[in-house]
């Protein structure tokens, strides 16, 4: 397609011109540098430690860290961690548990159990579920649908 068309062109673009954020919702599924340090996750023997290996044994200030609830699921999990603000979990969902409790309808599923990493964005096939504001778990294996995405925030 052309740049200039109409749907798939600058057009596409939040803005409606070249300067305009692109695919807000639904492109790929993310991973961004945050789980639940459960006992998977502790568990140098366990694949979610060896898919995040370089993430869990990070410099600090490169991720977030999750406490567990006082039992390991999305719930427990969301509502332990509820008071901390900030990374637009608790500022966007309304519940951790949820195929549509985040803003827009997106989806909302906290991290818990065999699945401590965080998605965010949801992928294309996942249709209305899917957008900015979409929150899942995963095993923090790769799959060829999903991808990365490095942010850097400034600090005062």
């Amino acid at each position: 397609y052309a740049y200039t068309d109409e749907q798939y062109g600058v057009q596409a673009s939040t803005t409606g011109n070249i300067y305009g954020i692109y695919d807000m919702s639904g492109g790929s599924r993310e991973y961004v540098a945050a789980y639940v340090n459960n006992s998977y996750i502790q568990d140098k023997a366990s694949e979610q430690y060896t898919y995040g290996k370089a993430l869990i044994e990070g410099a600090n200030y490169t991720k977030d860290v999750y406490i567990v609830g006082t039992t390991d699921s999305d719930t427990n999990n969301y509502a332990t961690n509820q008071g901390r603000y900030g990374d637009a979990v608790y500022e966007t969902s309304s519940t951790g548990s949820n195929s549509n409790g985040a803003w827009h309808q997106d989806y909302s599923l906290f991290p818990s159990t065999d699945r401590p990493f965080f998605f965010r964005g949801g992928h294309y096939a996942n249709t209305t579920i899917a957008g900015a504001f979409y929150l899942e778990k995963h095993t923090g294996n790769a799959i060829p649908t999903n991808s990365f995405r490095p942010v850097l925030a400034p600090t005062v």
